[in-house]
């Protein structure tokens, strides 16, 4: 009788520690999640992506978290180059984002610009913003200069 019931308060303990950590890893884990979701959205609008969801999904999986003085500092692992070279570095989001909106030709597409689009393969240097000229606060030399611009 004393050892069924001693199994039974084992069991009933060994039940109880199964829970803990069950909770104990799913609430680490919605952290991490919520810590690298933040930082990702973060370092999107810091950099003027269009839409933050787009660079969550790339960057999600190559993220991992690293511990300095007690603190959970999300890195991601990408490849850039440097000096020619293409190397593998650990990376701040912020830092990685700043490298993708850099990187126009395979990430131009995720980020404002002021560069405007044309024909032809290479991407503009243009510094102008995109859009209509404003004629009414025109100078009539701008406009002269740049009549052909605006008939076209």
């Amino acid at each position: 009788m004393f050892q069924q019931r001693q199994r039974e308060i084992e069991d009933s303990y060994k039940g109880k520690i199964s829970n803990l950590e069950v909770d104990r890893d799913t609430w680490a884990n919605r952290y991490k999640n919520s810590l690298i979701r933040g930082a990702i959205t973060s370092a999107a609008a810091e950099h003027e992506a269009f839409d933050s969801e787009q660079i969550v999904a790339l960057l999600q999986t190559k993220i991992h978290i690293v511990e300095d003085n007690d603190n959970l500092i999300p890195k991601v692992k990408m490849t850039i180059k440097e000096n020619g070279k293409e190397m593998e570095r650990d990376l701040t989001v912020s830092e990685a984002v700043a490298s993708m909106k850099d990187n126009t030709d395979k990430y131009g597409n995720l980020f404002k610009t002021t560069a405007k689009g044309g024909p032809g393969k290479e991407p503009s240097t243009n510094t102008e913003p995109a859009g209509p000229m404003d004629i009414v606060g025109m100078s009539h030399e701008d406009y002269i200069k740049n009549r052909e611009k605006l008939l076209s």
